[in-house]
């Protein structure tokens, strides 16, 4: 099996999670690794040369899920910086996705869901798989947790032997004439259009060339229903359940008090222009942006592209359960 690892960055307190992950790889016989070469970069960066010999020791802090702890720590041997060293060390890396072979089984992002994101203009129409493990905070792209001190794993043995099942989520594809030649259009979470100063925008939208009534917002985006528990939960947009056939239009801060999210057809085509007395307004795709002047046509549609999804060890609702604390009331705890 082929697999390539993405991150951006790790915190020293989830460098036990790391060691975890990385002993279950080398457990894994005939297993190719590669990984993003900033992130190789990062991670080698936390670990010094004076981490490995073994008669150093580093606080047991290091080696446990959560925030770290001050007082009364034990210590622990520093093999686990040890593994993670020689482990990156020896790896083959990967910088873009004209050099992430074709052939690779798992693309794993470790981090939050920011960093899932940030594997889409990396994986593209390429088929390959990703699984997001979690190290960041809220995690609905990155529920699955790596156990630490003992805890099973076994949803990870099954992963790194293929026993898994992909879920294809949608992409938008967007259109427009200020979009610089090297951005890459597409989003899985959710278009938005922004204003970049302190004037609103005054927005024109059509639905398949039916005109939406205008309105005067601080801007608007279209989100898949895999973005409907981020950007656009948080602009009061409703939440989708993954395998809906839809897309969410979700105004974001509107001057009338009459105007709420609207759910389309996923085959719809949104065209989106706006004025401004401010100069320019902002294009976000998930956590990418450049900048958009009046006088342009925004088009956004689904695109035939999806994304596979692994995700193998938490349903949706469980996910929204725990995350949002959805039906927890504190009179009952």
């Amino acid at each position: 099996m082929k697999i390539a690892i993405f991150g951006r960055t790790m915190h020293t307190e989830s460098l036990g999670e790391l060691s975890a992950f990385v002993r279950e790889l080398k457990s894994i016989k005939q297993l190719e690794v590669l990984v993003y070469k900033p992130f190789k970069k990062h991670t080698l960066g936390l670990l010094s040369v004076d981490d490995c010999p073994t008669n150093e020791r580093v606080p047991s802090a290091w080696f446990q899920s959560g925030e770290p702890q001050h007082e009364h720590v034990e210590e622990s041997s520093s093999s686990d910086c040890c593994i993670i060293k020689e482990f990156f060390e020896t790896a083959s890396e990967f910088s873009s996705h004209s050099d992430l072979p074709s052939d690779t089984d798992l693309f794993f992002s470790l981090g939050g869901d920011g960093t899932f994101l940030s594997c889409v203009p990396f994986l593209r129409d390429s088929n390959i798989p990703v699984v997001g493990l979690n190290f960041g905070r809220l995690g609905f792209l990155t529920s699955s947790k790596i156990g630490t001190n003992g805890n099973t794993n076994k949803w990870l043995e099954d992963l790194l032997v293929g026993k898994f099942s992909t879920y294809s989520r949608p992409l938008l594809e967007l259109g427009c004439d200020d979009m610089p030649k090297d951005f890459f259009p597409f989003a899985l979470n959710e278009f938005a259009i922004q204003r970049e100063g302190p004037a609103v925008l005054e927005l024109s939208i059509k639905i398949n060339g039916l005109q939406v009534p205008g309105y005067v917002a601080d801007g608007v985006l279209i989100s898949t229903p895999t973005g409907s528990t981020a950007y656009s939960l948080s602009a009061g947009g409703p939440i989708i359940f993954p395998d809906c056939s839809v897309l969410n239009i979700v105004p974001l801060a509107p001057h009338n008090l009459n105007i709420r999210p609207l759910v389309i057809p996923s085959d719809s085509l949104v065209e989106i222009s706006f004025t401004t007395r401010y100069d320019c307004a902002r294009i976000t795709a998930d956590n990418r942006s450049f900048r958009v002047w009046p006088g342009n046509t925004i088009r956004i549609k689904q695109s035939s592209t999806f994304l596979n999804v692994v995700t193998p060890d938490i349903d949706f609702m469980s996910t929204l359960s725990k995350k949002l604390y959805w039906g927890a009331d504190m009179r009952n705890l």
